[in-house]
């Protein structure tokens, strides 16, 4: 049948495949979902950090406090500002080896203590109102306070004075 003019069957073309719109609408759509899943991961790792900071902010000022809970004389009333690094490391806080990789972390970390005094009627200076603030940055959601109340007479005087007053009123 060489030579023969027999009419071969045409082929059909499958249309299985995507068409270039289709490919590329997939595409464009791809990108977009990719791109939000990035900037949430973005958002939750600087969401983490966030947290981080703050809940180191917070135990650093727990540590703080506690040495002043602990002295027998609260501190005078006025503002004190400096470096939290030298802080701490007045109040011991670098001496165990394991607190040593935390000095780099905090290095430009500040902090602001706050101390008033309050009257109390005709007693003044009964108690000592401090404010410790911890700044790691510069905008007001990168710092934590805490307020702490502190007897302002160790000896217990005042204190003394004023149960003698309450029971002249009371009795």
């Amino acid at each position: 049948m060489i030579g023969s003019n027999s009419k071969r069957p045409k082929r059909q073309h499958s249309e299985s495949g995507f068409t270039l719109i289709e490919v590329t609408v997939a595409v464009a759509l791809l990108g977009a979902a990719l791109t939000v899943i990035v900037g949430l991961q973005t958002r939750l790792v600087d969401t983490m950090i966030q947290e981080r900071h703050l809940f180191r902010a917070s135990l650093y000022a727990q540590y703080v406090l506690t040495f002043l809970d602990v002295d027998i004389f609260p501190p005078d009333p006025g503002t004190t500002k400096g470096s939290l690094e030298d802080l701490l490391q007045k109040k011991g806080f670098f001496e165990d080896e394991t607190q040593q990789s935390v000095k780099n972390d905090i290095k430009r970390w500040t902090f602001i203590q706050n101390v008033e005094s309050i009257d109390f009627g005709e007693f003044k200076d009964v108690l000592r109102r401090i404010e410790f603030t911890t700044r790691w940055g510069e905008g007001s959601g990168e710092q934590t306070s805490f307020v702490y109340y502190m007897v302002s007479d160790p000896t217990g005087e005042r204190l003394q004075q004023l149960q003698q007053l309450q029971n002249q009123l009371g009795g």
